[in-house]
C-alpha cells in the first residue's frame, strides 16, 4: 500500500510506500517532514480503527459482518441487474465501487476528518504555493482512493474510488 500527499501544507508531493521495510526521510528545516509522517500515522490509525485491521476494500465478506456493507437495495439492485443480463456473467464493478464509497462515507470519512482536523487545521493545509487541490490517494493491489479538501465545506471527500479488476457475478 502507498499513501500520497499532494499539495499538503507545505509539502507539493510525498508519497510513502508501506510495503518498504527502511524508509529515510531528510532535508532541510520547515519543509514538511514531520507534517507528512504525522499525516501518515493519521491516516493508518484511521484505517486501522476502522475495521480492527488495515481496511482492504476487496474484503467484502468482511464489512458484511460487521454490518457496514452492503446497503439494504444492494443485493436487490445486483439481483436485477444479473437477472436482466443476457449474458452468463454480469459485471458489477461499478455498482460495487459505488457501495463501497457510500460506507466509506459513513464509517470512515467522518472519523478521518475529526482526527484530521483534530491534529491540522485545514483552512492552513492547502499549499498556498500552488492552486492546485490538497489530495490524499491510498492505493492498494486491488483499489485507489482520492480523497481532496473541499474548500467550502472545510473537510476531506471521496473524489474517486477504482477497483483495478472487474468485479463480475455469474448466473
Amino acid at each position: 500500500m502507498t499513501i500520497e500527499l499532494h499539495n499538503f501544507g507545505p509539502i507539493k508531493y510525498f508519497k510513502f510506500d508501506l510495503n518498504k521495510d527502511l524508509h529515510a526521510i531528510f532535508g532541510k528545516n520547515n519543509i514538511g517532514k514531520s507534517y507528512a509522517l504525522s499525516a501518515v500515522y493519521l491516516i493508518l490509525k484511521v484505517l486501522k480503527d476502522f475495521n480492527g485491521e488495515p481496511v482492504q476494500i476487496s474484503t467484502f465478506s468482511r464489512f458484511r459482518m460487521i454490518g457496514r456493507y452492503p446497503s439494504e437495495d444492494f443485493e436487490e439492485k445486483i439481483l436485477k441487474k444479473v437477472t436482466g443480463s443476457q449474458t452468463e456473467a454480469t459485471v458489477i464493478t461499478q455498482e460495487f465501487e459505488d457501495e463501497i464509497k457510500k460506507s466509506l462515507k459513513t464509517y470512515f470519512l467522518n472519523s478521518f476528518n475529526q482526527i484530521f482536523q483534530n491534529s491540522f487545521a485545514f483552512e492552513y493545509l492547502q499549499n498556498k504555493l500552488s492552486n492546485e487541490k490538497l489530495r490524499i490517494t491510498i492505493n492498494s493491489d486491488c483499489s485507489t482512493l482520492t480523497l481532496v479538501l473541499n474548500k467550502s465545506t472545510q473537510v476531506l471527500e471521496i473524489d474517486k474510488l477504482s477497483i483495478h479488476e472487474n468485479i463480475i457475478v455469474k448466473k
